[in-house]
């Protein structure tokens, strides 16, 4: 009776064995699947990240030329007029004014991106400690993440057409910024055939003094004009190196973030490891002795 209970008690503790190397054997190929869609996930929001700033960078460049060409238009016709150039200075401060107000709001709105994007991947981080953490709440912590998952996919979805509404009203501000532009050099020129005649009355009698004068107020004019290009190249500069520096030192923060939190991850697997391998050691090492006592029994009973 005595060696059909140590048979018994053996058989047992084989079978929870059994069933506890299954069950270690299936978190541990759970922990690695949810290890390598991170990586996936990951790698996917780095190329969506370089596919917006390549679109920017477009987007950038193309206002860049525009810009340019109007510059070289409205440079032309202010050499051709006094009046010409008068309205033409006062449209210069004011698009630098406004150049540098657009450039400042688009380094805001790109630093509430990127927090945006660290406020999502923090989440999401903290929501797969939780899920590792709660094996046995496994189904319930899956379904809160799939409604998280959907809503912010529908916050993306929204963000991304306000994001195009706002670039829309933007090219509509500037086509009517150029449109008043037209109008107001259109009447310029009106003014321009007015004064030119009356300026053919008295040319006969005054060119000499306004030969000398026009020079010495071109002089001062194209001296007005270089110091406020230097200037607004300059704060372009420092725009710009601002911008460069501050996306290396992101990178720069986000892979040093992505290693510690894959050195944790794994800290923790082989801790856990490590307890289940003792756990198995003082089992298999009972195991031993109980079929070490139940052969010296049947062995006395032979004798």
């Amino acid at each position: 009776m005595s060696s059909y209970c140590i048979r018994f008690e053996a058989s047992l503790l084989m079978r929870a064995e059994r069933h506890r190397f299954h069950d270690l054997k299936k978190s541990t190929i759970f922990i690695q699947r949810l290890f390598r869609a991170k990586r996936e996930r990951r790698a996917a929001i780095k190329i969506q990240e370089l596919f917006r700033a390549n679109q920017l960078m477009k987007i950038e460049k193309q206002k860049y030329q525009t810009l340019r060409t109007l510059a070289i238009v409205c440079q032309r016709l202010f050499r051709a007029n006094h009046l010409m150039r008068v309205e033409k200075q006062n449209y210069q401060t004011l698009k630098s004014s406004v150049i540098v107000c657009q450039r400042v709001f688009r380094v805001n709105r790109l630093m509430r991106i990127e927090r945006q994007k660290y406020q999502t991947l923090r989440s999401s981080a903290i929501v797969c400690q939780q899920m590792f953490r709660a094996k046995r709440l496994m189904r319930v912590e899956t379904q809160k993440y799939q409604t998280l998952r959907t809503s912010v996919i529908v916050c993306q979805r929204l963000f991304r057409a306000n994001q195009l509404m706002k670039i829309e009203k933007q090219k509509y501000q500037t086509l009517r910024t150029s449109v008043i532009v037209c109008q107001r050099l259109f009447r310029a020129n009106h003014l321009m055939r007015v004064e030119k005649q009356k300026y053919q009355t008295l040319r006969s009698s005054v060119i000499v003094c306004q030969q000398m004068f026009r020079a010495k107020k071109l002089m001062r004019v194209e001296t007005q004009k270089y110091q406020t290009l230097r200037s607004s190249v300059i704060v372009c500069q420092q725009m710009f190196r601002a911008k460069s520096l501050m996306k290396i030192e992101r990178q720069k923060y986000q892979t040093l973030r992505s290693l510690a939190i894959v050195c944790q991850q794994l800290f923790r697997a082989k801790r856990l490891m490590n307890t289940e391998r003792q756990k198995y050691q003082t089992l298999k090492s009972s195991v031993i002795v109980c079929q070490e006592l139940f052969r010296a029994n049947q062995l006395m009973k032979i004798e």
